[in-house]
């Protein structure tokens, strides 16, 4: 192999093993927002709730990746996250921000985003940003 034919086929190998590592570190830290309290308080809201069973059927199961920005004080802590859920009649995107007191998480606004429909707050009355 020609020293132009390696450095391409060093240069590709580097380029597959960086998207390979990349993939790894994006999904650990969707395992990890998975396994986490804020999280799976907002699914278990959401699967309990009827106004949701009615839109997206009975079971609903996450989809696609979450994401959540969380901030931290001395006594609070809360989470905003954002998730895929399907049911049977269809697919949403689910916003929900939680805050944990004296080691306890709580919701504070859980929102199912189904466009075109606006969204449709299952806890909470404040008005959304719209769903990334």
């Amino acid at each position: 192999m020609a020293p132009r034919g390696r450095t391409a086929a060093v240069l590709g190998l580097a380029a597959l093993l960086a998207a390979a590592g990349a993939a790894l570190l994006v999904g650990a830290a969707d395992r990890t927002l998975r396994r986490s309290e804020p999280y799976r308080l907002a699914l278990e809201r959401l699967r309990s709730d009827p106004r949701a069973a009615r839109e997206l059927g009975a079971p609903m199961v996450a989809r696609g990746f979450a994401t959540s920005r969380s901030f931290r004080t001395a006594d609070l802590r809360s989470a905003r996250l954002s998730f895929g859920v399907a049911g049977p009649r269809g697919e949403a995107r689910v916003e929900a921000h939680a805050h944990r007191r004296d080691g306890r998480w709580s919701l504070d606004a859980l929102w199912l985003h189904r466009p075109p429909a606006p969204p449709l707050a299952l806890v909470g009355e404040r008005p959304p940003r719209p769903a990334p």
